[in-house]
C-alpha cells in the first residue's frame, strides 16, 4: 500500500502493484504545458526520467534519460 500526496494537501491511499509511477505536470509563464514522468525500468534496477510537452493536442516526448534514483518529497514529507 502506497499513500499518496494530494495537490491540495490531502493524501489518498491506494495499493500498487510494483514500484509507483508519477507524473509532475507544469504550465509555464508562456503557457506552455509540460510534464516529468518517473517511471521504474523493467530491465534493471533504476528509473526512467522523461520530460513530454503538450501539443496542443497529445503529448511529446522531448527528453528521456535514465536515473539511478529518485526522491520525491512534498512538504518535508519523503513520499517516495
Amino acid at each position: 500500500m502506497t499513500t499518496v500526496a494530494i495537490a491540495d494537501g490531502g493524501t489518498a491511499a491506494e495499493e500498487i502493484q510494483s514500484d509507483p509511477c508519477f507524473t509532475i505536470e507544469i504550465e509555464c509563464e508562456d503557457a506552455t504545458r509540460r510534464r516529468y514522468r518517473f517511471e521504474p525500468r523493467q530491465e534493471r534496477p533504476g528509473w526512467w526520467r522523461s520530460v513530454d510537452e503538450w501539443t496542443g493536442t497529445s503529448w511529446e516526448c522531448h527528453d528521456r534519460e535514465c536515473v539511478r534514483s529518485v526522491s520525491l518529497t512534498v512538504d518535508g514529507g519523503s513520499i517516495i
